[in-house]
Order: structure tokens, then sequence, then C-alpha cells
């Protein structure tokens, strides 16, 4: 018996909460080597972003879209509505870390900026803060 724990990170109206799910699974030993992935979220709504604020000095250096449809386009846009990143994601695993760098390779500054996420069937905007 194998347990698997996924953590989220839910931000909710200045506190984090912490959705802990705990799993247990029978796997059979054809299983045993196969690995366990995320995947692909089919509903645009279900699409969550961290960590929020991006902090630079802080964590992994990335910003993850997490629960993404298998194909979809994540376009970047300053508050002037400069766009500054395109990420294309089609490798199904529903997950996508962004460099917070720009499409040019330049470290992307201190603000608040709009993501708008688009699949074939709906499109979802969001907001991100980056602090360096």
């Amino acid at each position: 018996m194998k347990k698997l724990q996924i953590t989220r990170w839910l931000p909710y109206i200045g506190i984090i909460m912490i959705l802990v799910l705990s799993i247990s699974l029978s796997l059979t030993a054809a299983e045993k080597g196969a690995a366990i992935q995320m995947n692909a979220g089919t509903d645009l709504a279900e699409v969550y972003v961290f960590p929020l604020p991006f902090k630079a000095n802080e964590g992994s250096g990335n910003i993850t879209f997490m629960q993404l449809p298998a194909s979809c386009t994540i376009k970047i846009y300053t508050m002037m509505g400069e766009l500054i990143a395109t990420l294309i994601e089609n490798d199904g695993d529903g997950q996508h870390a962004w460099d917070v760098r720009s499409d040019s390779g330049n470290p992307v500054f201190s603000g608040i900026y709009t993501y708008c996420i688009q699949s074939k069937d709906a499109s979802k905007t969001g907001k991100l803060m980056i602090i360096r």
C-alpha cells in the first residue's frame, strides 16, 4: 500500500490555506515502475498559478501554471498591454513553468502583469505580481 500526498497552496483573502489530499494506492507489480503524473486539466476554471506574489530572491525562480489543458497558449502582458512573453503548453502534463523572463530573454521587472490563457475552447485571464 503506497500513500500519495498532494499539497496545494490556496490563496484566500490575504491568508494562505493549505489543502492536503492523501490517497492510498495499491500498486501491482507491473505498476511499481510506472511514474505518477498530474493529468492535464480540461476546465480553465481549475487553473492556478504559484507562487503569488513571485519574489525573485525566494523559491525556485519560476512561476508555475497548473491544471492547464493539454494544449494552450499563455500570454503575459504589462499593465499597459505590451506583450512580454508567450508560453506554449503542448506536452499534456498540465503544467508550465515560466522563468520570469521576456521573450527576448531579459528578466521581467517588478510590477503587476496580466496573463491570458487561451485553449481551443475557452480563455482565462488573471494577474501576477513580481517583486525583485
